[in-house]
């Protein structure tokens, strides 16, 4: 049985017990004056004009043709990266320790720059890293664009409590980086002699991560 005087422990460390282009607009009229000397009416009814004669106004009949824009819009055509099976941490660039004793973080730190996506057709993810009570933690992924979103949870029984893991972040495909956020926690309760003990102990913490993508 465990003893609750004992010191905090880091949540992910222990055992499960621990806490137109335009158209050219040209005219299509032919452009003629109409002469002041009418032509000779044709014999099938039709009116031609002989061209002889001088001083007409010159006035365009045609019709202008409106151009068709033939460009592309602004559209970035780029195509989207494909979402590769894995994500794997090559290192770490930032880490906020937000909740836990100063002295977890070389822990949680090398957490981080060991972290491992793998990613499933069906939208699923698995997460793992090393020296964590409650991996893998699995969860689902969405993409947007070159972003990924993920997010999953775990919980663990023991015999005297549990632990629980979660995971979130994202990843930029284009960029090759990664921000995780961590959430650990443990609840665990004895009694000793009689009389019942319970603690709990959370660590969380923020990272970014620069990943290869497989």
């Amino acid at each position: 049985m465990d003893d609750a005087s004992a010191p905090a422990t880091d949540p992910a460390s222990g055992p499960a017990t621990d806490p137109g282009t335009p158209g050219d607009g040209s005219s299509s009229g032919d452009g003629g004056g109409t002469p002041d000397d009418r032509g000779t009416p044709s014999g099938d009814g039709g009116t031609s004009s002989d061209g002889g004669g001088t001083g007409g106004s010159t006035t365009s009949g045609g019709s202008t043709t409106s151009g068709t824009d033939s460009g592309t819009s602004g559209t970035d055509s780029r195509p989207a990266p494909t979402v590769p099976g894995v994500v794997r941490a090559t290192g770490l660039t930032g880490f906020q320790m937000v909740q836990g004793l100063p002295s977890w973080q070389p822990a949680a730190q090398n957490r981080a720059a060991n972290a491992v996506l793998d990613l499933y057709p069906d939208g699923s993810f698995s997460f793992t890293t090393v020296d964590t009570v409650g991996v893998p933690v699995g969860g689902r992924y969405t993409v947007s664009g070159a972003e990924l979103d993920f997010e999953g949870q775990s919980v663990t029984q023991g015999p005297a409590g549990s632990s629980t893991l979660e995971v979130q972040g994202s990843v930029d495909l284009a960029g090759r980086t990664m921000t995780l956020r961590w959430v650990g926690s443990t609840g665990m309760g004895a009694v000793v002699n009689g009389q019942s003990f319970a603690s709990a102990n959370t660590v969380a913490w923020n990272a970014r991560i620069p990943v290869a993508l497989g």
